[in-house]
């Protein structure tokens, strides 16, 4: 752990989660992959909702900017982030303003099994989806690097 750069706080947190804190190094992106993924789309998420460069008020759209995030299908995962850690999808506005048929609650117990087993599901497909992935990329990769052997 790099002490000069890591406070007090921090190291109690890492303490308190049982985690092993990892430190990258300067002007090197590639060893925060993830990170830098998710800044990348967050960056291009928010853009969409910026008119031009001049306006300044992002801060007041971000909100919309994480609903949207949140609630879109992802490519690897063809499941939305919510879905994922919520077991339900995010309803929109609209969805929300039209009736609906439900007239009195359900049993509270059957909702909490249809969600933990959504939930189950979910993680199921994720891991799928996620190993598919990785064979494809590898696959892609494999086929780009060539293997050399020293004589």
């Amino acid at each position: 752990m790099v002490r000069e750069m890591t406070g007090r706080v921090i190291e109690q947190l890492v303490v308190l989660l049982q985690a092993k804190q990892r430190n990258s190094t300067p002007y090197r992106p590639q060893m925060i992959g993830l990170v830098e993924c998710y800044h990348r789309t967050w960056r291009e998420c928010v853009s969409t909702f910026m008119a031009d460069e001049r306006q300044n008020d992002w801060c007041a759209w971000a909100q919309y900017v994480v609903f949207a995030h949140n609630s879109a299908q992802h490519s690897t995962v063809v499941l939305s982030p919510n879905v994922l850690m919520m077991g339900r999808r995010l309803r929109p506005p609209n969805e929300l303003l039209r009736e609906t048929e439900l007239t009195e609650p359900g049993d509270l117990m059957d909702y909490h099994r249809q969600l933990m087993v959504a939930m189950e599901r979910g993680c199921e497909c994720e891991e799928r989806a996620q190993r598919k992935e990785q064979a494809r990329q590898a696959y892609y990769y494999d086929r780009k690097s060539q293997t050399t052997t020293n004589i």
